[in-house]
């Protein structure tokens, strides 16, 4: 029973010690400016915006395809969206 004590108070000590070196590394990341993630968040949505403006004409095109595997993909991919 001691032993399992001793153990568990080990086990306790080394997460402490994981804790502080994960807290210590955590304040040398430099500190994000909010203007860049600004910045970051639009220019990502502008790209999100012109692929999905790409898939829907693909959709379009493609929902008339001769291959039903195709066309069963479109309908499955419209009714994702909905």
């Amino acid at each position: 029973m001691a032993e399992r004590k001793e153990h568990v108070a080990a086990s306790i000590v080394q997460a402490r010690e994981h804790l502080e070196h994960a807290l210590a590394a955590l304040e040398r990341l430099p500190a994000l400016d909010p203007s860049t993630v600004a910045c970051a968040a639009h220019a990502l949505n502008n790209y999100l915006t012109l692929a999905g403006g790409t898939v829907e004409l693909l959709l379009a095109v493609l929902a008339t395809h001769p291959d039903e595997l195709i066309v069963r993909f479109c309908r499955k991919y419209a009714k994702i969206k909905e």
